[in-house]
């Protein structure tokens, strides 16, 4: 059963991931909706309630990047992923969700996993 105001979209795409301002690693969005995301993270453990930032870059209806760094928390984990909840609502990002949806340009190039070498609690 499905507990999201917003349906999650399943979609590949390039995200940096940030904590308390610093980068931590770039890993991939598995799926995306107005709420949030599930990031495939690898080995890097995040634990539930960590406030986070993602970065990611959708094209806009002109088929120009749009760029968004969004603050998140950490809702859930499991084995190589998190879910994250966005913190601020950005009216932009349902319009661009939906034009990547359709002209099926949200595969940006493959992205390269960086490590990170310890858990994150908060």
């Amino acid at each position: 059963m499905e507990y999201r105001w917003h349906m999650r979209k399943p979609m590949r795409l390039d995200v940096v991931l940030y904590y308390r301002g610093t980068r931590l690693l770039q890993c991939a969005a598995k799926d995306i909706s107005l709420q949030g995301m599930f990031l495939n993270t690898g080995p890097a453990f995040f634990a539930k309630n960590v406030p986070v930032e993602v970065a990611f870059s959708l094209p806009d209806a002109d088929g120009n990047m749009r760029h968004y760094h969004m603050r998140a928390v950490v809702v859930h984990g499991e084995a190589g992923g998190i879910g994250i909840m966005f913190r601020d609502y950005d009216t932009s990002l349902g319009d661009a969700l939906r034009q990547a949806e359709h002209a099926g340009r949200a595969r940006p190039t493959p992205w390269r996993h960086e490590p990170v070498g310890e858990r994150v609690t908060g």
